[in-house]
Parts: C-alpha cells; structure tokens; sequence
C-alpha cells in the first residue's frame, strides 16, 4: 500500500488536467472492478479473499500510476527493482515474522496479560531490529544521510 501511495502521489502531481479526470475514470473502474472481486473472492475464501481483492486492486493501480511516471520521465525513470527490498531484508523479514510467529504459539496460547505483553515486546525489539537493518542497508537512507551530512555543523 505505501507504494501505491508514492506512485499516486507523484503521478497525481505530474498529471494535467486531461490525465487526472483519465486517472479518475481509472478509479472508478478499478473500484467497480475490485468490489466485485472482493464478493467472488469473499464468497470462496472468507476474510482472506478480501485480503487479496485487495493486493490485486493495489498492483493494478501501481502499474497504472507507473505507466504514467514513466511517459513522464522518460530515461531517466528508476528501474523498479530499485523499489523492492534487497534479499537480505526480506531474509531479516522472514525471520522476524517466524520469531513473531513462534513468540504467538508460545505465549498467545496462554491466559494473562504477561504472556501478552512479553508476546508484544519480542516483537517490538524485531521491528526496531528490521528498521535497523533497513536505514544501515537500503540505498536510499544512505544517500539521504550523506546529502544530510553536508549540512551539519
């Protein structure tokens, strides 16, 4: 979802009127579109349809946005892999959604307010962990942080 926000965001800011009412107009039927995928998909598979009526109307609307960000471009348009995370923050992820996972058996199973807020803090540590790891690794913090360091006294 916070991609597809970026994407909107810039293509909405790149548009001309003409392109914003084609980008409503895509809205509309995207939205027509995933209310009836999200019933046929409720109807099959309960919450977890809904779930990916979702995921499929937020791709769709991703490549839409891209489409137009790259016409706007042109050469200088980011490859898309530049977006999606680096192998070894999705190893990181993976681990920490199996620590989680693990931490809920063990502790989600039992009664008590202990159980829960140990379940909590465990994942706590684990996203300050991820988001660690993400700003010491991620490019683009990196960059930010070297433009930022110009300007510090």
């Amino acid at each position: 979802m916070a991609v597809n926000g970026i994407t909107e965001c810039f293509a909405m800011a790149s548009m001309n009127n003409a392109q914003v009412f084609s980008h409503g107009s895509f809205l509309l039927v995207s939205a027509v579109v995933h209310i009836a995928l999200s019933f046929c998909l409720c109807s099959y598979l309960n919450a977890s349809g809904f779930i990916i009526a979702n995921a499929v109307n937020m791709l769709f609307r991703i490549g839409y946005s891209w489409r137009h960000i790259s016409s706007f471009l042109g050469d200088r348009t980011p490859s898309i892999v530049n977006v999606l995370p680096s192998f070894s923050t999705i190893v990181f992820l993976f681990f920490a959604l199996m620590a989680t996972l693990f931490t809920l058996l063990v502790f989600g199973s039992t009664p008590g307010l202990s159980h829960t807020l140990a379940h909590v803090a465990i994942g706590g540590v684990l996203l300050v962990l991820v988001v660690a790891h993400i700003v010491s690794t991620d490019h683009v913090f990196q960059m930010l942080t070297h433009r930022l360091q110009k300007y510090a006294p």
